[in-house]
């Protein structure tokens, strides 16, 4: 038979013979797992099941909760229960060997917790120190907790009392060989040579080793607390169970039965050379699993509870093999009373037992000094001289003592080490809820314990030591007996057989059912893997047969019974060790994993301060640069002018040269703050005025020094800097000229003087310090402030608009002085200052003819244009060109009035036309023989003509609509009127803010709706982490920060994608026209749009600062911990992250940082400011958007918290707005032709383009324009000032930035050639103007262009009239706004003249 021939094999290879087998290919091998033993119930005794109970689990709140308030501190019960001497010898004799065994029996079957693994999600109970208590810490230096971490559990358990917590045990409950060929196919895999059905090996001087691990096998690899550092993994032994590298010992163990295994196989081999690999080593292990079975439950268990296991009377399917939470969390663990403080190393010489010393002269190795440092002793001693050392020592003492090598410098975490591992024992029993002891006691039929002196009553009065120590356990449970945890009441059972009774009825019961719960035991003959004959002989296999096989040690150098020192051991030690003789343990020390992080935290997070800063810096740069390079330009160009007058030879101007004019003195004049423009000035030689004049020789300035009374001149007089000087003025802005020399300067003084001399106007010349002149310099911005105070004030008065904007005071007074000069008051009315009309204009407003316009003449202008009659409007216009004042005006005055109205309507009349109008109305008139007129015969003549007149010959009917339009436009300005009665500020805010709600109502809504999605995704994400999500254990490390974190990150990806959302402008162009619009403000697209974006950018901040506080509490975190957190990071076991390793090495952290500096980036330039001065910059910077979406998608998809969420919001957007770009970059490639362009006042360019085909568009509508010859793909929004009707579009576009300013100097007629640029459109876009002609009254509010958003509007409002084309709107009113007076007036007065 297959079994007999076995089993002649194993007895042959004990003896040395050779035997043979026949073949066995066909045995039912055991799983690995565990699972299929039971074929009833798979998954018992499986990796991964749960530990069975036998009693109702003790919870603090029965489901989960330690019980820890109603007992006491675990430290000061270990303190009491475990403290003593050390060195005191077994009563049976036990030895070492027995003691370290146990510990590798119970990794064969036992893995529930461990210090250097935890549970998911972290749970860490931490143990109150000892401060000040009995003897422990009498330095009371001692504060840190002890940390506990909770065993790992089944998560669908610990739900409710009737489903509590429940402990999974992460290795298979069988006696399996699972130490030595681990727990997975792949994990054994690793460890076979795939040869002769062995392991791997590598021989060596000492025997057969496995290779180092060069794999980086995950071993566990915990600190050794001696070195206090991780150390690498290459460094152990590739083995079935990582534990083994725990210390010498265990690791004896491991290789041991990796060495029999290898035996096995190598017999098997040499009879069956025609089996294969897999046949020999499964063969192999199957021999070798019996062999460890018969020596655990046969061998070890008699020798170590002093009673043999019940009779074996075969397999029982019906028995649970389930590890019970009494035996792994307190019974099993009593062999730690048995653990001595160290290692004998034994040898033998000359046939004589020695023992070697350690290298510092000590007799023994300390225990505390091999924690995971297993194989350096291995390699250093051998296996045989440290099972030499092991069988010749004796264990410690059978009692409740524990030494202090596990009490007080076990091996623990980093943060935390060494540990006292009685205390963990005691934890982890109410870890695991294990009932109180009494309780225990009943579930094995024992009786209750009703006395103290009945825990050991065999020893209770024999033993001092013992009685004292029961006595103070009783005072720290307070004499309850029905509140005691198991282990250290178990430990004070023990007496000199070994444990308790208690514990010995546990262990009994353990491995009894392990046993015959087993279908692959080796005694049950129903598998068929052996016979009666071969289980036989297995059972009568000993520890020391085997030992005796794979060392070079003989039998005659141990005994037969390796559990048991007897007198005639060959090898006996010559005392019992005690942990004074040894090598001191180290002190006790802490870790701070945040050591190494500190200098990078500190750097990342000034340098994220200081990337703000340094986009606003360069930005600052940029612009400096800028200017520097049109100063440059402009010395250049001077410098050639001065060659060229130098040398005499006449050239060409150049398209931006200077035109030079006679006798005028080159200078710079400061306009604003760092910012000059490059004059001339002319000095008047008829008429005493000073003119500053520009490149193309225009007048930009005019001082008339009699209308000044006297001219104040500053003059710079430090020598270090170009000379400068002032000129006040006070009826406007002063002058201040920088000169390049002192000659040019003193050349303008002398003229100066010269013309104040002949006019006889005083001049006070002062010399003061540059400095001390541009600080006290009135700049051209405060006299505008000025003015616009001076605007607002006369319009209040004008049209009682008085209500909270009143002056006063001081205030009141400069308003009331301000007067306007002739150019100022030509750019109000917005005409040209050279003008003939302007000249008559400003002729009769200026009443006391003092050539300048004061505050009353102005509001009179107003009060009379606005409200007066038309007999008052015709009597100005009568005085304006009654040049002599004669009362009458004769013909040529009468055409010179024609030719004034013909040039401020800009229509091109010659003037024969005007002659021919002059003799057509005339006669007309019947005045034909008339040379001049009367007033009533003005009057008379403008009351049949007006329209004649306003035309002055362009079309009637168009100018008569436009006329009616304008006048209905005026007539708005009566009817902006406010309740005059005073009222309180808060009665005005609440007005204005209820006033405010009723006409953004829509706005309001749909905001109060999108922030209550916000807050929802906030509160959603931040409940989760904070009460949902335990077991990802993020909120153990991070506290509430990883649910602020997480909140603000899912608010954040919401906004974002809106962000994408508003900018789909042509698709909210097309909902426009549907009937959405109604329900939804499309129009405030753009406000919506910022929103969004200052939304995302609070959350971000949030998000960013967060994530600072938790990556630094990860940083702090043991990587046990972080693999349990981080499931989708893999950390070598010795790997310590730091806080680089987070925010630089991982997709999420480095994403992180690139983001920020984007959005740094983008935010900077796209404020207000930037973009006035660095458009460029922005429309750039504006386009990283693609790279931070790209980032956002990365950073969200690294799942280093959560599951990607980013894309739930982001693919509908991106989607749409992908498809919108498209169809933006389809308009943008068509280049328009400009058909006229025209330089108006006030800054203005008027640029009228081709229209493209199919172009339709509402009046009120907006563009997005580019021109080819600067920036092309720099876009900018403009106004259509064109009407639907006309075949050309038209923009007005006001100078205000660079790029503004670049587009006015290119169509300056000086400057422009005989063709245009094109342009590039991109729209048209809507505003909510646009739909003005769905109403009966529409009310147009112009802002800082005053009327020029509306000019569309108002041409086709004239249009349809003229047209009889029906439209809604009956009424239209125009108001503007008053905050920046110079535009407005640009527009509301002309309008309000024409009329």
């Amino acid at each position: 038979m297959d079994g007999w021939k076995i089993l002649v094999c194993l007895v042959i290879s004990i003896t040395g013979c050779s035997p043979s087998f026949a073949n066995s290919s066909s045995s039912e091998w055991q799983r690995f797992d565990g699972w299929y033993n039971n074929r009833a119930h798979p998954k018992w005794g499986s990796l991964g099941s749960s530990l069975i109970r036998k009693a109702e689990p003790r919870f603090a709140d029965g489901v989960y909760k330690m019980v820890m308030e109603d007992r006491p501190n675990p430290r000061m019960i270990s303190e009491t229960v475990m403290s003593g001497d050390d060195g005191k010898p077994s009563y049976l004799n036990r030895t070492a060997l027995l003691a370290f065994f146990g510990q590798y029996v119970s990794f064969e079957s036992l893995l529930t917790s461990t210090l250097h693994d935890v549970s998911c999600p972290i749970e860490i109970q931490t143990i109150p120190p000892m401060k000040c208590k009995l003897d422990v810490d009498p330095a009371c230096k001692e504060e840190a907790a002890m940390p506990f971490l909770r065993s790992p559990y089944e998560h669908n358990s610990g739900q409710a009392p009737n489903h509590p917590r429940e402990m999974v045990n992460r290795v298979t409950s069988w006696i399996d060989g699972s130490v030595i060929y681990s727990q997975s196919e792949l994990w054994a895999s690793s460890l076979r040579a795939f040869k002769d059905g062995k392991l791997k090996y590598e021989d060596t001087e000492q025997g057969q080793f496995p290779p180092l691990n060069t794999q980086r096998i995950p071993l566990a690899n915990p600190p050794a607390p001696h070195m206090h550092k991780v150390m690498p993994l290459e460094r152990m032994f590739i083995v079935g169970d990582g534990r083994l590298n725990q210390h010498p010992a265990t690791l004896v163990f491991g290789l041991l039965f990796f060495r029999w295994h290898n035996y096995n196989a190598d017999r098997i081999r040499h009879t069956y050379p025609d089996w294969t690999d897999d046949q020999i080593f499964n063969r192999a292990r199957r021999l070798t699993i019996a062999t460890l079975q018969s020596l655990i439950a046969y061998e070890y268990i008699p020798a170590f509870i002093n009673e043999h296991l019940p009779e074996y009377k075969g397999y029982n399917p019906d028995v649970h093999p389930g590890i019970t939470h009494v035996f792994e969390a307190a019974a099993f663990r009593y062999g730690h009373t048995q653990i001595p403080p160290g290692m004998y190393i034994g040898y033998f010489e000359n046939g004589k037992c020695q023992f070697r010393r350690t290298d510092k002269g000590y007799p023994a190795i300390r225990l505390c000094h091999t924690w995971w440092e297993a194989q350096k002793f291995v390699k250093k001693y051998g296996m045989d001289e440290l099972i030499i050392g092991m069988v010749a020592q004796l264990a410690e003492r059978e009692d409740a003592t524990v030494i202090d090598d596990l009490r007080k410098n076990l091996f623990g975490p980093l943060e935390y080490s060494p540990m006292d591992l009685g205390a963990l024992n005691i934890m982890r029993g109410r870890d695991n809820g294990i009932p109180d002891y009494n309780t225990v006691r009943e579930m094995f039929d024992l009786d209750r314990v009703t006395e103290w002196s009945q825990i050991n009553p065999t020893m209770y009065f024999r033993d001092e030591e013992l009685h004292i120590k029961i006595k103070k356990t009783a005072e720290l449970y307070g004499n309850d007996m029905d509140n005691l945890d198991l282990f250290p009441i178990g430990m004070l059972e023990s007496t000199p057989y070994g444990p308790g009774p208690t514990f010995k009825a546990i262990i009994k019961d353990h491995f009894t059912r392990l046993r015959d719960a087993d279908r692959f035991w080796f005694e049950n003959t129903e598998n068929g893997l052996l016979t009666e004959e071969e289980i036989t002989e297995i059972k009568n296999i000993k520890m020391s047969d085997i030992i005796i096989k794979v060392t070079n040690i003989t039998k005659d150098q141990i005994q037969k019974d390796i559990f048991f020192l007897k007198e005639d051991a060959p090898c006996r030690q010559e005392q019992q060790l005690k942990s004074a003789w040894l090598d001191p343990c180290e002190d006790k020390s802490r870790y701070d994993y945040f050591s190494g992080s500190e200098m990078v935290y500190i750097i990342t997070f000034v340098c994220a301060g200081l990337i703000p800063i340094v986009c606003i810096g360069i930005g600052y740069i940029i612009v400096r640069i800028k200017r520097y390079k049109r100063n440059l330009a402009e010395t250049e160009v001077k410098s050639e002018m001065k060659t060229t007058n130098m040398t005499g030879i006449a050239s060409a101007p150049l398209p931006f040269e200077m035109v030079k004019v006679d006798k005028a003195i080159l200078a710079y004049e400061r306009i604003r703050e760092h910012e000059l423009r490059k004059v001339q000035i002319k000095f008047g030689t008829d008429d005493p005025k000073i003119r500053v004049l520009g490149r193309t020789a225009q007048v930009l300035r005019e001082f008339d020094v009699k209308v000044m009374r006297q001219v104040v001149l500053e003059v710079s007089d430090d020598n270090r800097s170009l000379p400068i000087i002032l000129i006040a003025n006070p009826c406007e802005y002063d002058l201040i000229l920088q000169f390049d020399n002192h000659e040019q300067r003193q050349n303008f003084v002398t003229q100066l003087e010269t013309m104040m001399k002949k006019n006889r106007v005083p001049l006070i010349k002062i010399n003061l310090n540059s400095k001390k002149i541009l600080y006290a310099a009135k700049t051209k911005s405060e006299r505008q402030k000025q003015l616009n105070k001076f605007f607002k004030t006369v319009f209040d008065q004008a049209f009682c608009i008085v209500q909270g904007r009143t002056v006063k005071g001081i205030e009141a007074r400069e308003v009331v002085m301000t007067e306007l000069t002739k150019a100022e008051f030509a750019e109000a009315l917005g005409l040209k200052p050279e003008s003939s009309f302007m000249d008559h204009m400003f002729n009769v407003v200026d009443k006391d003819h003092n050539g300048l316009i004061s505050f009353r003449e102005f509001l009179d202008m107003i009060l009379l244009f606005s409200k007066g009659t038309m007999d008052d409007k015709t009597r100005i216009m009568f005085d304006m060109y009654d040049m002599d004042s004669s009362g009458y005006l004769d013909r040529d005055e009468f055409s010179m009035m024609l030719r004034s109205l013909a040039e401020i309507s800009r229509a091109e009349i010659k003037s024969e036309e005007i002659d021919k109008l002059l003799i057509s109305i005339f006669a007309s008139c019947g005045f034909q023989d008339k040379e001049e007129l009367t007033y009533s015969d003005f009057n008379y003549l403008l009351q049949n003509y007006r329209d004649e007149l306003l035309g002055t010959g362009t079309d009637q009917e168009r100018v008569a609509a436009i006329g009616r339009t304008l006048s209905t436009a005026s007539d708005s300005s009566s009817a902006i009127r406010e309740d005059l009665t005073p009222r309180s500020w808060v009665t005005m805010r609440m007005s204005q803010l209820s006033e405010y709600m009723e006409d953004h109502h829509l706005q309001i809504f749909y905001l109060i709706i999108y922030y209550l999605i916000i807050v929802g995704l906030f509160v959603e994400r931040a409940a989760h982490y904070a009460y949902g999500s335990e077991e990802s254990g993020l909120r153990k490390v991070m506290g509430l920060g990883i649910s602020i974190t997480s909140g603000a990150g899912s608010a954040m990806s919401f906004a974002f994608a809106m962000i994408l959302l508003t900018s789909c402008r042509n698709t909210i162009e097309r909902l426009k026209q549907t009937v959405l619009e109604k329900y939804i403000p499309f129009e405030s697209a753009i406000d919506f749009h910022r929103i969004n974006a200052w939304t995302a950018l609070v959350f971000t901040v949030v998000h960013c600062i967060g994530h600072a506080i938790n990556f630094y509490a990860v940083s702090t975190q043991p990587v046990n911990y972080l693999k349990c957190i981080f499931k989708e990071i893999h950390f070598e076991s010795e790997f310590m992250p730091k806080f680089d390793f987070w925010f630089y090495k991982t997709i999420t952290g480095i994403t992180g940082v690139m983001m920020y500096i984007i959005m740094c980036i983008m935010y900077t330039y796209a404020s207000r400011t930037a973009r006035r001065n660095l458009f460029n910059s922005f429309w750039v910077t504006h386009h990283l958007y693609i790279l931070l979406y790209a980032l956002i998608i990365l950073h969200s998809a690294s799942r280093l918290t959560q599951a990607p969420r980013f894309f739930y919001f982001f693919i509908g957007p991106a989607m749409l707005f992908v498809f919108d770009k498209l169809t933006n970059v389809r308009r943008q490639m068509m280049e328009i032709p400009i058909l006229k362009a025209e330089v108006l006042p006030s800054d203005v360019t008027h640029l009228t383009f081709h229209r493209p085909r199919n172009f339709d568009y509402h009046s009120g509508q907006w563009v997005r324009i580019a021109c080819s010859s600067y920036a092309p793909s720099e876009y900018h929004p403009f106004t259509l000032t064109s009407a639907p009707f006309e075949d050309t579009l038209s923009v007005h576009v006001r100078a205000v930035g660079p790029w503004t300013w670049k587009l006015r100097e290119v169509f300056d007629p000086s400057n422009i050639g005989r063709s245009y640029p094109t342009l590039y459109l991109d729209g048209p876009y809507g505003e909510g103007t646009q739909d003005w002609d769905k109403y009966e009254v529409t009310i147009l509010i112009g802002g800082g262009n005053g009327v020029i958003p509306f000019v569309s509007v108002l041409k086709d409002l004239a249009e349809r009239t003229s047209q009889n084309i029906g439209v809604a709107c009956k009424k239209v009113l125009l108001s503007t706004s008053i905050h920046c007076q110079k535009n407005l007036k640009n527009n509301q007065v002309q309008l309000i003249m024409i009329l």
